[in-house]
């Protein structure tokens, strides 16, 4: 399920993001695509407007599903 962010640079789909690494200093996010391609720096105004998304959207992840760790069962 596609997820559109608008951000002052351009518009990207998160569904399409493997890893998203933030940099404060200066103020830096590096975006890993899922399909392999290289990666995208975005700066600013642009790495801030993604962080705000992704802490907007961390309410509508459904982590239900996740299994906690100490529920694994591990071969010795």
């Amino acid at each position: 399920m596609p997820i559109f962010v608008k951000l002052p640079c351009c518009t990207i789909n998160l569904s399409q993001i493997r890893l998203i690494e933030f940099e404060f200093e200066p103020l830096i996010a590096v975006i890993t695509w899922a399909g392999g391609e290289e990666a995208t720096l975005l700066r600013g105004c642009d790495a801030l407007a993604l962080m705000e998304a992704i802490e907007h959207l961390k309410y509508f992840i459904d982590t239900s599903a996740y299994v906690k760790e100490e529920n694994l069962l591990f071969d010795s």
